[in-house]
């Protein structure tokens, strides 16, 4: 009888430790420098994250040229809790970043905002650029990629988004798989427009390619080291870099990614054998200009800040900040390569499976930088992900000292001073094309 009794216990202990599982979801380790004052901030995203099961996050805040806030929450892989310093899969927070570097370009007097790309005289000339369908290729200019008015849908084309569909491209081009950003580039000129440039907004991770290689033909230096020399690099900033399609190649300090869905693809090399979709589904390392970069909260939060500098060392001076993020008068959600509102917020969010992403940079200087390791396929998560911050922020009443002087680096603060949450009523109406 004892024996029996202690093996019921046994199956009811482990169906407890089951159950308990499954419905109360683990506690969120929080690693980086607590801040009494943004505590509010530690127990909303923990919330967010255990409400859409995500395994972990880096969360910035930063007033000004401050970093208020830096912290991890949960697992960065299996068995490691995630810190502010992890890096991740920023996918389209890569838009701003390339347009930082075309826009440097245009401030040095290398590009201008209303250049031909191709044709007789155009940026991008040469043989590889040659061969295209449609003669409406001509009146693209820079100033249209960087609005998505250049002419591809991949909403209504029937080749979707092409930066996704590298095997079938491969064997298009008799090239090896998974294509490469120029090779994509080659075999969409092969193909009509979807419309005349200019005429239309239509999203197009195309257009940012593109751009890339824009950036490699006027400056002879590959899209990568040209943005961490012009770029990163004069701001300390000296982790980023762009992503690798493998677990196995992952950068050291990078986290892994979750799939919600667990799905088995077929590789993007064409190999018979499945991979999770996340590590091979799709082929990242042809995505550099538009979202292949891996980042830390912290670094990217430091970019941000930059654009308010109107010091000598800042890399963007402020009438090519200001060009950069003023849209055109008919296309008021979207400027170059930041989304924008009447509110004189910018911001960007990226998505790819694995990885969801928030960059925002408000009006009154603060900013906030959301880095996930997953990323639910459900309509309202990316209104959530976007209220998140707005939400917490306007419950703040005591702010940490956000006073540095110029030259200080961004570092993380406690020290309390009284300041209000200013302007933190309403959000920034994000729209959602990856």
């Amino acid at each position: 009888m004892a024996l029996i009794f202690y093996q019921n216990f046994n199956l009811a202990f482990f169906l407890i430790q089951v159950m308990t599982f499954f419905i109360i979801p683990p506690a969120y380790s929080q690693t980086g420098t607590p801040v009494p004052e943004l505590t509010v901030v530690d127990d909303d995203v923990t919330i967010f994250l255990k409400k859409w099961q995500i395994p972990g996050a880096a969360v910035a805040v930063a007033q000004d040229d401050q970093l208020l806030y830096a912290r991890g929450f949960g697992q960065a892989d299996e068995n490691q809790a995630m810190r502010p310093d992890h890096l991740f899969r920023i996918a389209s927070l890569s838009k701003p970043i390339t347009a930082m570097a075309i826009m440097k370009l245009i401030q040095d007097d290398i590009l201008c905002i209303d250049d031909h790309v191709f044709g007789a005289g155009g940026v991008l000339s040469s043989a590889p650029f040659l061969n295209y369908a449609d003669n409406r290729v001509e009146q693209i200019t820079i100033q249209h990629l960087l609005e998505h008015t250049a002419g591809w849908d991949r909403d209504t084309s029937p080749e979707g988004d092409p930066m996704f569909n590298a095997v079938k491209i491969a064997d298009a081009m008799n090239v090896p798989a998974p294509a490469d950003a120029l090779s994509i580039i080659r075999y969409m000129l092969q193909k009509p427009l979807d419309f005349t440039p200019g005429t239309q907004f239509a999203y197009s991770n195309l257009g940012f390619n593109i751009l890339g290689r824009i950036i490699e033909e006027v400056t002879q230096d590959t899209y990568e080291v040209y943005v961490q020399n012009a770029i990163l690099q004069p701001l300390g900033i000296t982790s980023m870099a762009l992503g690798k399609n493998n677990y196995e190649d992952k950068n050291p300090l990078e986290v892994r990614y979750f799939d919600p869905k667990d799905r088995k693809v077929k590789p993007v090399t064409g190999e018979a054998k499945k991979v999770p979709l996340q590590y091979g589904g799709f082929n990242l390392e042809a995505m550099d200009a538009h979202g292949g970069w891996i980042a830390s909260a912290p670094d990217l939060i430091k970019l941000m800040a930059s654009l308010d500098r109107k010091d000598e060392a800042a890399p963007l001076k402020p009438e090519t900040v200001a060009l950069m993020t003023t849209p055109t008068s008919d296309r008021r959600g979207y400027a170059m390569g930041w989304f924008v509102n009447p509110n004189g917020n910018w911001w960007h969010t990226g998505a790819l499976t694995g990885s969801a992403t928030l960059m925002a940079h408000i009006k009154d200087g603060k900013k906030w930088v959301l880095l996930l390791n997953a990323r639910p396929e459900d309509d309202n998560f990316y209104p959530e992900l976007d209220r998140l911050m707005w939400d917490s922020l306007s419950k703040v009443h005591t702010w940490p000292d956000k006073h540095l002087k110029e030259t200080a680096p961004l570092v993380v603060s406690s020290e309390e001073v009284s300041t209000p949450a200013e302007n933190l009523t309403q959000p920034m109406q994000t729209q959602l094309p990856h």
